[in-house]
């Protein structure tokens, strides 16, 4: 409305507007997001500021510390943007507010990230372990504030993979105030110092809590690697055994090396090994192990490398030898006998080596019986070996569709071969020595000693009776007669009844 305004002594009238009163203005804020990742760039922005003024922001945790403070102009419209790195480690509600430094209007938000850490103490030294051994594992816990906002698909990552391995690295969803566990395991690839920082981090943002894992290794000691393959010479489709021997040769006292070895041939796809690792074992300052190596066409030299790792506290070394391979092997054929003997007995064993239809003398046979070895024989020219008394102490009676058995290795010109055969074990022979008595008008009694028992055994072994008889009968006569014998003896008297006194009298018979 318009009032008159008078000012007296000037001698005019001026006439002034008198507004009514405005509305208040309302300052707002907010932020891009509700939930963020430790780290994330956080954006505010506001309205209904004074037009290009300055607004001071303050962000602060849930224990009031000020996590951000900045500034931000506003445009013709009293708006503005802001943007700011965060820094959570304390769980619970942030608040940013706002205050125009003209207008004096203020404005709030707030924002929630999980609120994630791990439990004390978040650094561990494991103890100093051997290359290639692995450690006890050592658990951290993972907790998520109680009043925080839930945590999803919470993860576990390393900077160092190699030495440290973490199960498990998913955690999944970790309510409020709830804690899940898991275990960092150090197994050393390499000599030296290690470390690791383990960070947790959740799928839906918050704060990435980080630990701290260390550990060391024993000092190197160094060793020396050779190889030794026998035979040294092989055909072509015939193995030979390769050795690896590990030593210790630092300074000091020895100790035993421990791991494993892995196999090379040089040239490559021509020959083939049992196994391309083997475990060594041994005592003192040295270890072994071995594989087979079949070479196959051509015929020339192979270099059988053996590679021996870091492990433990010995560094690793590697050696070499040389296979000669030579010609394809001439294939045999074993043939065997079939064996028989009595129970506790011996047996006699025959064999025959062949080569296209030929003989083969002067090759060792191993026999076998029901799989235990009772030793070899070498062939002859017609290529048959023999060998006498073998032993049956330990089979039962019965026959065995399988129980002889012979081999021939073969060699640098033969092939290997084998066979079997049936072995049949017969009962052996027990006799029975029977004596008897019978008193004359009563029935006869028998008893009876045995012999011919094998393998230590006795008469406990026998079960059942001894079915006995005689022609003698009750009233057979005596095998030489009776014989009669006198004993002295005496009358009985009756006292006198006169005297009442007995007369002495004597009987003889």
């Amino acid at each position: 409305m318009w009032e008159p305004l008078v000012v007296l002594g000037v001698g005019f009238l001026l006439v002034a507007q008198t507004l009514a009163p405005m509305a208040a203005i309302a300052a707002t804020i907010q932020t891009d997001l509700f939930v963020y990742q430790n780290g994330d760039t956080v954006t505010v922005t506001g309205d209904g500021f004074g037009a290009t003024e300055t607004v001071d922001l303050f962000t602060t945790d849930p224990a009031a510390t000020v996590v951000d403070h900045g500034a931000a102009t506003t445009d013709s419209a009293g708006g503005f943007s802001y943007q700011f790195s965060l820094n959570a480690i304390v769980g619970g509600l942030y608040t940013v507010t706002a205050t125009g430094e003209t207008s004096g209007l203020s404005a709030s938000t707030q924002f929630d990230p999980p609120s994630l850490s791990v439990n004390p103490p978040t650094s561990f030294a494991f103890p100093q372990t051997g290359v290639g051994i692995s450690s006890a594992g050592h658990s951290f816990t993972v907790t998520n504030a109680s009043g925080a906002q839930k945590a999803n698909n919470v993860t576990v990552t390393s900077t160092n993979n190699v030495d440290f391995s973490i199960t498990p690295t998913t955690l999944g969803d970790i309510d409020q105030g709830q804690s899940v566990p898991f275990t960092v395991t150090f197994k050393p690839q390499t000599f030296g110092s290690k470390s690791a920082t383990i960070t947790v981090a959740a799928g839906n943002n918050g704060p990435n809590p980080t630990a701290t894992v260390s550990a060391t290794t024993p000092n190197a000691r160094s060793t020396q690697t050779t190889v030794a393959c026998s035979p040294s010479s092989a055909p072509i489709g015939a193995a030979s055994t390769c050795t690896a021997t590990v030593m210790d040769n630092g300074s000091g006292g020895k100790t035993t090396p421990t791991g494993s070895v892995s196999w090379t041939a040089s040239p490559t796809g021509q020959g083939s090994f049992s196994a391309p690792t083997c475990a060594l074992s041994g005592s003192g300052a040295s270890s072994t192990c071995a594989v087979n190596y079949t070479p196959t066409s051509p015929t020339g030299s192979r270099t059988i490398t053996a590679t021996y790792a870091d492990h433990g506290d010995h560094s690793g070394s590697n050696g070499s030898a040389t296979l000669t391979v030579t010609s394809t092997l001439t294939a045999t054929s074993l043939s065997v006998a079939v064996a028989s003997g009595p129970y506790g007995g011996t047996a006699n064993l025959s064999a025959t080596l062949t080569a296209g239809g030929s003989g083969v003398g002067g090759k060792s046979i191993a026999f076998t019986l029901n799989g235990n070895s009772v030793g070899p024989a070498t062939t002859n020219g017609s290529g048959v070996a023999t060998l006498s008394g073998a032993t049956l102490a330990s089979i039962n009676v019965g026959t065995y569709s399988s129980g002889v058995g012979a081999s021939f290795a073969g060699d640098s010109s033969y092939s290997s071969s084998s066979a079997t055969n049936t072995l049949t074990v017969d009962t052996a022979p027990l006799t029975a020595t029977v004596s008897g008595s019978q008193v004359y008008g009563g029935s006869p009694s028998f008893t009876a000693v045995y012999s011919g028992f094998v393998n230590g055994q006795n008469s406990s072994v026998v079960t059942g009776s001894l079915s006995c008889s005689t022609n003698a009968n009750a009233s057979s006569a005596v095998g030489g007669g009776y014989t009669i014998s006198k004993a002295p003896a005496t009358r009985r008297s009756t006292p006198d009844s006169s005297t009442g006194r007995t007369p002495q009298s004597s009987l003889a018979a």
